[in-house]
């Protein structure tokens, strides 16, 4: 989590920085946390979602992303924009 924190303290906005620190606050049940997060990450991209990551993110299932998107599920994000 560390690292995510530093990575959205750099200059550019990516969701991605926010969707990775959500879904590790989420599996940490930290959610109050986690949606202050989801809040600042919808500002700027409304439609983000789990459907929004699932499609951007390149993942293949044997790279452990179904926790990954539990995680952010268990944060509150949508499931569909």
């Amino acid at each position: 989590m560390r690292f995510a924190l530093k990575a959205l303290a750099q200059p550019s906005f990516q969701w991605s920085r926010y969707a990775i620190l959500i879904a590790a606050l989420g599996q940490l049940g930290r959610l109050e946390e986690a949606r202050r997060y989801l809040t600042e990450v919808t500002r700027a991209r409304p439609n983000f979602s789990v459907t929004f990551v699932r499609t951007m993110h390149p993942f293949v299932r044997d790279m452990g992303v179904d926790r990954y998107y539990e995680g952010l599920r268990k944060a509150g994000v949508p499931e569909a924009d």
